[in-house]
């Protein structure tokens, strides 16, 4: 049991130390001033009521060289449905959207005013979101979303159409579980054609515990239009899925 356990951490502590490896190495090889590096802490935490329920609230943060430029507390509801037949393999048991071939989010966001912008001011969102949910096979899954979130600053509203596609795969050990996806998504503001931005990511979720789950990726934001600047990132997350009160 032990030895388990020490496997898992040596993996945890291989796996932040790798994806922090891009970062540094984009960086010298751009050597550009439009280059941005942050991470992007965050806590997520879900409770299931029944089936077709689920209840997820999450914490997130930025931080832009030594200190965090801005934060925001996010509560959404997931609805479930079209069970599917076909699982993708050795799922995380714990993970509910991986055994439906659709589901679909509602949630309302809070962000905390950014102290390095010229005019600080905070950020309320309204999500909507609908995922659907593909097994090709190889104990895979092809996830497509199409989310929009109208965001409401100083009394100014945008919306923003989130698209994105994301390939996972699972794998096991002896020891270890864990789960390998890479994603696109696409930024489309409708009010500024500007500041649309491409981006991928790369990264894993290892399951740490029967109901807690660790997440560690790396995203490339593509510079293509006038505002956008290049951004490098490395996000970990730390997910806990609540036992369900009987």
């Amino acid at each position: 049991m032990l030895n388990g356990h020490f496997k898992k951490i040596t993996f945890l502590i291989f796996l932040s130390v790798l994806l922090q490896y891009p970062v540094s190495t984009l960086a010298r090889e751009i050597k550009s001033d439009t280059l941005t590096q942050e991470v992007w802490p965050e806590v997520d935490a879900y409770y299931r009521f029944n089936q077709a329920l689920r209840l997820m609230g999450a914490f997130t943060a930025t931080k832009a060289h030594t200190a965090y430029a801005d934060g925001a507390l996010a509560l959404n509801l997931d609805y479930f449905t079209l069970r599917s037949l076909r699982q993708s393999g050795r799922d995380m048991d714990m993970d509910s959207t991986r055994g439906y071939y659709q589901w679909f989010r509602a949630g309302l966001k809070y962000k905390r005013p950014d102290p390095t912008s010229k005019n600080p001011a905070p950020v309320y969102s309204i999500r909507t979101e609908s995922n659907t949910r593909f097994y090709p096979g190889w104990k895979s899954l092809i996830s497509l979303r199409n989310r929009f979130d109208f965001q409401d600053k100083s009394g100014f509203w945008t919306v923003i159409y989130r698209p994105r596609v994301t390939w996972e795969k699972d794998f096991r050990t002896t020891y270890l579980y864990f789960l390998a996806y890479t994603y696109v998504e696409y930024y489309a503001y409708f009010h500024n054609g500007n500041r649309n931005t491409l981006s991928a990511a790369l990264g894993a979720q290892v399951k740490v515990s029967r109901l807690i789950v660790f997440d560690a990726y790396y995203l490339y934001q593509f510079q293509h239009e006038p505002l956008v600047n290049q951004l490098s990132a490395i996000g970990i997350r730390i997910r806990f899925y609540m036992p369900v009160i009987k």
